[in-house]
């Protein structure tokens, strides 16, 4: 709205009273009417002291990323900043209050998804059963939800069966979802948490890993803590000694770059021989339960071991793929390797057993071993895919069970796969590929950056929960644009 001078004549004298351009008029001898508040402009609006004299305010902006005050009816209002820019400059608001670029980190493993934006907070989507998505509700989402409680900022974020943790700037570790277990913190009988909980441990960390019912994380001097449930030694404590822990050293363990679990069991990258090394349990707990060599040939025919074993697979290991019974290895060759449970051909070897206990190259076509592999993804379901090297960027080969479109092959009914299948269906740029159970995300960059999902509906934040539909192909997520800013 336009300010404008409007001029009254009293006594010979010009008196000059400023009010917004619906609030002067002239009554026959240029008498103002009186000062009413309202909108100067977006950003301004007009209040009237006690003696009716206008005066302007700026609208007071938020002391938050992606927000904007802005005046509506004579008002200041919150709204988002769309289109402005955020993280340094390197991301873009969008009209949720999401900061989304290039750097933004996705999570994901069972049925939920997490992503850190690129100012440090964080979002949720898919089932919330048991408080995984820390909006403080039990109530499954079908789109991305702002977690509550965390302070500060967030520099990554890691998805557990159940539960999930935040890695925070300062070193600090906060968890929350099912704590069955100990895994959100064994100092707490809460269960579940539903909103962020701080972690009680004696170090700082560099980076977190969550599994099933145990959270491990490394620490500046490339050691590893675990808490939560060490019944399969998963926490480097025997379970004859307990159940379940708070933050414990793993003893032996230095010099490690990376750590991944899933579920009940661990392996870690050192930048020292043994390059590769695992623990907890080796067991498929489903048809009565037996030995599926997980661990690797050094556990032999154990039910678990609470100390790191080597792994040797004939060149040194640098990345760590990981399924829901079964463990993947990425060479300094660039070749892959897998072992463990192959129920539905997710080691992508050239076998049809269900067990596979040593380290064998995986296959990208009959008689022909994979080569350029970068990386192994994670997966809670019967599938694997790797990151391989291409031009003009990295692109995604999967395997293995896909019933629920968790493929991306846009194909009906379950198929076993036991070689590698391009999955030409995502979007060209995609990166960060994480999945869940039945699911997948990317993060594609264009000209902005979107987040893609695909698979089982009720996980791909498509605004539904409806457990009867499958999205085979990849799709842009749904933001709720009416929710406001993050608490």
């Amino acid at each position: 709205m336009k300010i404008k001078w409007c001029r009254s004549f009293e006594a010979g004298l010009v008196v000059s009273i400023l009010a917004v351009a619906t609030g002067c008029s002239s009554n026959g001898v240029g008498e103002a009417k009186p000062c009413k508040p309202g909108c100067v402009d977006e950003k301004t609006r007009l209040e009237c002291d006690s003696g009716g004299a206008p005066h302007e305010v700026a609208c007071t902006q938020p002391d938050q990323p992606c927000a904007e005050s802005v005046c509506n009816a004579g008002t200041c209002e919150t709204r988002a900043a769309q289109g402005a820019s955020c993280g340094g400059g390197e991301g873009t608001c969008n009209a949720a209050y999401a900061c989304l670029g290039p750097n933004v980190q996705l999570t994901a493993i069972r049925q939920h998804t997490c992503l850190t934006d690129a100012e440090g907070r964080l979002w949720c989507w898919g089932g919330n059963g048991r408080g995984e998505l820390g909006d403080g509700t039990q109530q499954d989402r079908g789109t991305p939800v702002p977690v509550r409680g965390l302070s500060g900022k967030v520099r990554s974020a890691t998805a557990g069966y159940a539960h999930t943790c935040a890695l925070m700037t300062t070193g600090e570790a906060y968890c929350w979802g099912d704590n069955t277990g100990g895994q959100v913190s064994a100092d707490s009988a809460t269960n579940p948490v539903l909103e962020p909980m701080l972690v009680p441990s004696p170090v700082a960390f560099t980076s977190i890993i969550a599994g099933q019912g145990q959270t491990c994380g490394i620490t500046g001097d490339e050691e590893v803590y675990c808490w939560g449930n060490t019944s399969a030694g998963q926490c480097g404590v025997d379970p004859s000694q307990a159940f379940e822990v708070g933050p414990t050293k793993i003893p032996g363990l230095d010099h490690v770059k990376s750590v991944q679990t899933v579920k009940n069991h661990v392996c870690a990258v050192r930048s020292e021989d043994p390059t590769m090394v695992c623990w907890g349990s080796n067991l498929y707990l489903e048809d009565g339960g037996y030995v599926v060599h997980k661990l690797g040939p050094g556990a032999g025919d154990q039910s678990y071991s609470a100390t790191p074993l080597p792994v040797d697979v004939g060149v040194p290991v640098v990345a760590i793929g990981m399924g829901y019974e079964s463990t993947y290895a990425v060479g300094a060759d660039g070749s892959a390797y897998a072992w463990g449970y192959n129920g539905a051909g997710q080691l992508g070897i050239d076998a049809t057993d269900k067990v596979i206990a040593s380290p064998t190259r995986v296959m990208a076509s009959p008689g022909v071993p994979f080569s350029g592999v970068i990386d192994m993804s994670r997966s809670d379901g019967s599938d694997m895919c790797a990151e391989v090297q291409g031009v003009p960027s990295p692109s995604y080969l999967c395997w293995g069970k896909d019933d629920h479109g968790e493929l991306a092959l846009n194909l009906d009914g379950f198929v076993r796969f036991q070689y590698p299948q391009p999955t030409v269906v995502l979007p060209a740029g995609a990166t960060g590929l994480v999945r869940g159970e039945d699911h997948g995300c990317v993060v594609v960059t264009d000209t902005t950056t979107q987040i893609w999902c695909y698979g089982k509906e009720q996980w791909v934040a498509n605004g539904s929960v409806d457990p009867q539909q499958d999205q085979k192909t990849p799709a842009p997520i749904t933001w709720d644009t009416t929710a406001g800013p993050p608490p």
